[in-house]
């Protein structure tokens, strides 16, 4: 069940033990927050517009 997300949690521990656990967070953060803003970009325009 797990072993297509083996190198994404090796992947997670190299980043902790390299930058720290915060840093981690925070880049994974704005790595799956991009294509959410992508996806709902012209929403937020439209929202910022109106």
């Amino acid at each position: 069940m797990f072993e297509y997300s083996k190198p994404i949690v090796e992947l997670i521990k190299v980043s902790i033990e390299k930058h720290g656990l915060w840093q981690t967070i925070f880049a994974f953060l704005i790595l799956f927050s991009i294509p959410i803003l992508i996806w709902k970009l012209p929403e937020i325009i439209l929202a910022i517009k109106s």
